[in-house]
């Protein structure tokens, strides 16, 4: 029998009674409506080879080549928020014992709700421009001189408070702290109220940590949360496994939503 347990108390879900190589129809049903409303889910013990993962990831859409590569960032972060569309979703495999400690989450929607309802509030009414880490990282490629500012560097603007495409449920969106800029903003109130932002974004009572066992296999929304990995170790074992399934949403602010 297919159910499922809290792994904390604002969000994720470990789901139990699912063979992935063999999951049914109506069970990825199921599994698609529980992650939406938990925003991370667990399976454990999951026997996938590579086919049978890729597979897997790909009814969630479209996967993006070469995103397995990606070398795994230490800092909070959500994969190309510096896109028009950024990537939905994200899956990790772990066939044997990973070489890093483990991954962590946090809840942007908890987040959200955290918040007094003045900031709340005013963060409906803002938007923020993502620079990629890559152009700031090789700023000569895109045309600009060499920086670490984000007011210097071209990137997609995105609504603070977006509505959740898929579930309507509003959460923060936030992409990379350094890498980020409150849109209109002088720089120094952009930083000071970025400090506050991230200080609930990132706060113990909306984060979870992943440790990993061999077979486990986590699924993550990539619009809702925030993650980042635990350092490898000197000698790290295999990486798990990984898929980003390709944007396919534009985010709109509730406001937007309520103009149109």
């Amino acid at each position: 029998m297919v159910r499922h347990t809290p792994l904390c108390t604002s969000f994720g879900a470990e789901i139990h009674g699912i063979d992935l190589p063999r999951i049914t129809a109506p069970q990825f049903h199921l599994v698609y409506a529980l992650w939406k409303r938990h925003h991370v889910v667990l399976f454990r013990g999951q026997r996938l080879g590579d086919g049978e993962f890729d597979r897997f990831a790909a009814r969630f859409g479209e996967i993006e080549a070469g995103a397995a590569a990606a070398h795994p960032d230490t800092e909070w972060h959500a994969a190309g928020a510096h896109l028009d569309r950024p990537p939905f979703a994200q899956l990790m495999h772990a066939p044997e014992q990973p070489g890093r400690a483990g991954l962590w989450f946090a809840s942007l929607s908890a987040a959200l709700r955290s918040m007094p309802a003045d900031l709340a509030s005013r963060l409906r009414r803002l938007a923020m421009r993502h620079a990629g880490s890559l152009a700031m990282a090789e700023p000569i490629a895109f045309g600009r001189v060499a920086n670490d500012d984000p007011v210097q560097v071209t990137g997609s603007v995105h609504p603070v408070v977006v509505v959740q495409p898929e579930s309507g449920e509003q959460t923060l969106y936030l992409g990379s702290r350094r890498h980020s800029w409150f849109a209109g903003l002088a720089p120094d109130e952009s930083e000071r109220l970025l400090n506050i932002v991230w200080s609930y974004a990132t706060a113990p009572a909306v984060t979870l940590h992943h440790a990993w066992q061999p077979g486990d296999v986590l699924l993550w929304n990539n619009l809702t949360t925030l993650h980042r990995h635990d350092p490898s170790p000197p000698k790290a074992a295999r990486r798990p496994r990984h898929a980003q399934v390709a944007g396919r949403y534009v985010l709109t602010s509730p406001i937007q939503q309520e103009a149109a």
